[in-house]
């Protein structure tokens, strides 16, 4: 799968996944609780391995310099996770906090709207501003609902990302609404909004 590349390569696991402590920390000292969407990320990108994993993932309050050199997925908005919000102004559709809302929005300059629901995510794939030849990948919302609407796009539509945005398909950026169409109370389809 081309969007899978370069975290898999070969049948090895070629990233770390980054995901927000659960305790109160950072900027806004926020407990995050979308790691738990990234256990389905997890159980997608092992069906593609066939070689040991070493470390595969790590709070984002244990991430290292040298940690940040290599390929990362970043699981979590800026408010639940420190690397999302180190790298946000890097993003081609990033977070913005609202003062008139008094709450996160998705800002997307390639449309210029705002998003403000709860399920919306957002799938990115950027250049490493940390270290040259190597790529993240952003898989965020306003919280848990959006976070898991991205990696359910992600998980289902791999590939879409490299189409890229509807605006300008040169930007590996996608923005996701979450649906629930089986009824249950949880993410498990979305439809692409940008």
């Amino acid at each position: 799968i081309p969007a899978l590349n370069p975290f898999i390569e070969d049948g090895s696991f070629n990233a770390l996944i980054v995901i927000g402590s659960p305790d109160p920390h950072g900027r806004y000292s926020y407990a995050a609780s979308d790691g738990y969407s990234a256990i389905d990320l997890a159980l997608f990108l092992g069906s593609f391995v066939n070689k040991g994993i070493s470390v595969a993932y790590k709070l984002d309050t244990q991430v290292t310099a040298v940690d940040k050199t290599g390929n990362l997925i970043l699981v979590g908005g800026p408010k639940s996770n420190m690397l999302t919000d180190e790298i946000n102004r890097f993003l081609p559709v990033l977070f913005e906090y609202s003062e008139d809302l008094r709450d996160w929005t998705i800002y997307s300059p390639l449309s210029g709207r705002r998003y403000l629901e709860k399920q919306i995510g957002l799938i990115a794939r950027i250049e490493s501003p940390f270290s040259a030849g190597r790529v993240i990948l952003v898989l965020a919302g306003k919280g848990f609902r959006g976070t898991r609407a991205a990696i359910v796009g992600f998980i289902r539509y791999t590939n879409k990302l490299l189409e890229g945005n509807i605006h300008d398909p040169k930007v590996k950026c996608r923005v996701v609404k979450g649906l629930d169409m089986d009824s249950d109370g949880i993410i498990d389809d979305v439809e692409f909004l940008e």
